[in-house]
């Protein structure tokens, strides 16, 4: 189907392209709001392809459970091996030890510090 302004084929064909590179496989005719809420995030990821270099993800974590966060961090890691620094804001001190090259601590709005994360 092509719209006068958005060829939605090139764009799904584009999608899946993008999607597929970081390992994520979503039915591109299904509406985001019947998607799971990995799912749904991961819908977000073709802007991508516009050459995006940071991503930030505040608290992604809150809604997802065990499985659903190793397939986040899966394509996380995906993305820093393609150069795309990702800035991922959590309060989760256990996520940010498995992630993160480098960590800066943030309190009641105030900078504590920075360090790195050895892994």
């Amino acid at each position: 189907m092509q719209g006068p302004l958005v060829d939605w084929v090139a764009a799904k064909a584009k999608a899946e392209v993008v999607l597929a590179s970081l390992g994520v496989t979503l039915p591109m005719d299904v509406p985001a709001l019947n998607l799971s809420v990995l799912n749904n995030n991961s819908s977000k990821l073709p802007s991508f392809g516009a050459k995006c270099r940071v991503l930030i993800m505040d608290e992604p974590s809150a809604v997802l459970g065990d499985k659903d966060l190793e397939k986040l961090f899966k394509v996380m890691r995906s993305l820093k091996d393609q150069g795309i620094s990702i800035i991922y804001i959590s309060h989760r001190l256990v996520e940010i030890f498995e992630i993160a090259d480098r960590v800066t601590v943030l309190k009641d709005g105030a900078w504590w510090g920075r360090g790195m994360c050895l892994t």
